[in-house]
């Protein structure tokens, strides 16, 4: 099998829950079935949050950069990122290395396409600086999907920050039900799911929504496996 490389830290809780995700779709008698992954578990990586939206913070790029090429020079055959906002700067990390490097963004949008999700309207579930990055619109909106991003930009931010702090708890739950409220009006035929954190409380996200939710951290874990384990 394929070894794989993870661009992680951003959270480091989100980190360990793709690692899950993928011990979960891998179908495995003995540790040897299990897929090999290099995970750098960076938290030192400048906050995107600072540089995007507040553009007050250093630039997250040089270290994700320098987390790539030494992840490649470890024997990774490919990489992966579980934080959808820095996906953001793919484009200058693919020029960085010579594996490839599976996108969340693009293997989300080939996933909707591949099922033939039908919907109209999508709610995309994600930071504020996915929003002003437009980093989902262009693979999502050539396939006719009509992305909508919901909930208010300080809930949202406050939610993430709140799970963030490794204290889940009743006030998240209470935020999801707001962001929820938020939504109903406008009618939605599905939820995406597209930020690490969220993804780390999709199981409360599925109750809050009374409508489909699609996880981009499980269509990543998905390919990933397919990826290491294709000759």
């Amino acid at each position: 099998m394929r070894k794989v490389g993870i661009l992680g830290g951003m959270g480091p809780e989100a980190t360990i829950l793709l690692m899950k995700k993928i011990i979960e779709c891998t179908k495995a008698q003995d540790d040897q079935d299990h897929i090999p992954l290099l995970v750098d578990n960076n938290t030192q990586v400048p906050s995107r949050i600072e540089a995007i939206i507040n553009k007050n913070g250093s630039d997250p790029l040089p270290e994700l950069c320098k987390m790539a090429s030494s992840l490649e020079k470890n024997g990774a055959s490919a990489l992966a990122m579980p934080c959808n906002t820095a996906h953001l700067y793919i484009k200058e990390i693919r020029k960085q290395i010579k594996i490839p490097f599976i996108s969340i963004v693009e293997e989300s949008a080939a996933y909707l396409k591949k099922v033939q999700f039908g919907a109209k309207k999508i709610g995309i579930l994600a930071s504020p600086a996915v929003k002003i990055t437009k980093i989902f619109e262009h693979e999502l909106e050539k396939n006719n999907m009509n992305l909508i991003y919901i909930g208010d930009e300080n809930l949202i931010l406050s939610t993430i920050k709140q799970i963030k702090s490794n204290f889940v708890s009743g006030s998240v739950s209470e935020k999801l039900e707001e962001i929820s409220i938020q939504a109903k009006s406008i009618q939605l035929d599905l939820i995406l799911i597209a930020c690490s954190e969220f993804s780390i409380v999709s199981d409360e996200i599925k109750r809050k929504f009374n409508i489909p939710v699609v996880d981009t951290l499980d269509i990543l874990a998905s390919r990933i496996v397919n990826f290491s384990k294709k000759n």
